[in-house]
């Protein structure tokens, strides 16, 4: 994964919302249904009634152009964006 890509997507997350919201921000490559490369974007919160929809419109909105602008020029896989409270994170994660 692109450097500057992971760095554009963790900033603009905590950018629109308070560093102080989120736990942590990880991000994978892998490919969606068709075959196609896909970002898989997992915003931890540090508490569930943090989570504001309005910023995450506005996060869904931001995030491509952001990502594009540390691409410079390459093609970049679609971000598909979750949002987990930190005990439902580690609960999947344990899972898995």
């Amino acid at each position: 994964m692109n450097d500057l890509i992971y760095q554009a997507i963790e900033r603009l997350v905590r950018t629109e919302f308070s560093s102080a919201d989120i736990e942590a921000v990880h991000i994978r490559e892998d490919k969606d249904s068709d075959g196609d490369n896909i970002y898989e974007v997992t915003i931890v919160m540090k508490a569930q009634n943090k989570f504001d929809p309005r910023k995450a419109s506005k996060l869904l909105r931001n995030i491509f152009p952001a990502m594009q602008n540390a691409a410079e020029g390459q093609d970049i896989p679609f971000p598909i964006l979750s949002f987990l409270s930190k005990s439902d994170y580690n609960r999947v994660s344990e899972a898995a």
